[in-house]
């Protein structure tokens, strides 16, 4: 039993041996708890420890040979103690989703292992595995689990509280992963939210180089007269403006010979303009 005191002995027809303990198949490592008797025949184990659980030898020697035991297995009963939940609560609760499977195990550190039962409203299932297909409002509550040894007549429980939840929340005490459909929603928000984040930086985009090229076509066109003009002014290969003026000439002969006006003449001048 852990806590108690063993003492083992290396016995020999022969004496003045010289005799070494080994475990585990290495020498022997002295402590205060461990210790030899003056020949070093006796070795005392004070407050045993699940340590110390292992194979002891004794060799005996003499200037000329060596002798080693046959190993003697140690088994050290103890427990249960240190009782765990899996999955690892958030303190002393597990959440967990509504319609959602739950499994529950115990464990407890024990020799020999130890024996569980779950008790459950009112209920008992003999295992250390307690098991949920689709969880219910009703699956609320403190569930117990019992670890004992039938050895060492130790027996520890410990309580868990269940909490039923419409919804995972972040941080949720079960640790279990996000069901099908709601891994399904997160993609489709996700994906729709780029989606949109692209139409608004195309209609911004556009938009803005739409509006650039219109003003530069309101521009263009508002200069486009003064550039004909100024272009027309001074290109040499453009037509040249020809303006046409009449004149008449009244011609008038002596008075001595009067006779019917002639056809008046007309004459025809360029002017160009510089």
């Amino acid at each position: 039993m852990e806590n108690s005191t063993v003492v083992f002995t290396c016995v020999t027809e022969h004496t003045g041996m010289n005799i070494l303990w080994f475990f585990n198949n290495a020498p022997l490592s002295l402590n205060e708890r461990k210790n030899l008797s003056e020949n070093n025949q006796n070795l005392t184990i004070e407050n045993v420890t699940r340590e110390d659980a292992g194979s002891y030898q004794c060799e005996i020697q003499n200037l000329v040979s060596a002798n080693r035991s046959d190993p003697l297995n140690l088994t050290v009963n103890y427990g249960p103690d240190n009782v765990m939940f899996s999955p690892s609560p958030v303190g002393d609760e597990i959440e967990v989703t509504l319609n959602n499977p739950l499994i529950l195990v115990c464990q407890a550190e024990s020799y020999p292992p130890a024996q569980y039962e779950w008790q459950v409203n009112g209920t008992v299932n003999s295992n250390s595995t307690f098991t949920i297909n689709n969880v219910s409002w009703e699956d609320s509550g403190k569930y117990t689990c019992l670890a004992w040894n039938n050895i060492t007549n130790i027996a520890v429980s410990k309580d868990i509280t269940i909490r039923v939840v419409a919804q995972a929340s972040p941080g949720g005490g079960n640790g279990s992963s996000l069901s099908g459909g709601a891994i399904a929603g997160i993609v489709i928000g996700v994906l729709a939210g780029v989606a949109l984040i692209g139409a608004l930086i195309y209609f911004l985009f556009f938009r803005k180089t739409g509006g650039a090229s219109e003003h530069h076509l309101i521009e263009h066109k508002s200069s486009a007269p003064n550039h004909r003009q100024t272009s027309s002014d001074s290109s040499p290969n453009r037509a040249e403006e020809v303006s046409y003026a009449s004149v008449n000439f009244n011609a008038q002969k002596p008075p001595a010979k009067v006779q019917s006006p002639p056809p008046t003449d007309t004459v025809y001048s360029e002017i160009k303009k510089k």
